[in-house]
């Protein structure tokens, strides 16, 4: 078959060769032809009563608690998200809990680094005594929430 001649949509009826359907994809006339016979001999149309009979349908009191069943899982889902949140809080907490102590050792090696050194410009001492105060803090802080337990251990 050449390029140059269109198919016979006779021939869409009975099936086509390779060469054709190479030429139906290149042919955008030949293209439209088929698209044409699919649309006329193999959809099926949908019943007129068709959108009616789903509206009524989904009025129906079970088909609407499966709707509702839905909720149920909305509010999983919010469940879900809390426990994430509080694994974030905690994980927070931890961490303001732990990296004082680790900001203890680092600053002690690095004041044993100093004193090796005897060296330090003034910005690093500026850098150096935020960044103390900043742990003295967050030290602080925590020791606060230690001191409950101290202390009810104390009583008992």
């Amino acid at each position: 078959m050449e390029k140059q001649q269109h198919i016979n949509p006779e021939y869409f009826k009975t099936g086509l060769s390779p060469e054709e359907y190479s030429h139906l994809a290149a042919c955008p006339y030949c293209c439209e032809q088929f698209a044409d016979y699919i649309e006329n001999q193999e959809l099926i149309t949908a019943p007129a009563h068709l959108k009616s009979s789903i509206m009524e349908r989904s009025r129906d009191l079970d088909v609407q608690i499966v709707a509702g069943s839905n909720h149920l899982s909305k509010r999983l889902q919010l469940f879900y998200f809390s426990l994430k949140v509080g694994a974030a809080v905690l994980c927070a907490l931890t961490m303001l809990t732990i990296l004082p102590g680790v900001s203890r050792e680092i600053s002690a090696r690095q004041d044993a680094a100093a004193r090796q050194s005897k060296f330090r410009s003034e910005q690093q001492w500026d850098y150096y005594e935020t960044v103390n105060y900043l742990t003295e803090q967050l030290g602080r802080l925590s020791n606060i929430n230690m001191e409950v337990f101290k202390n009810d251990k104390k009583e008992r």
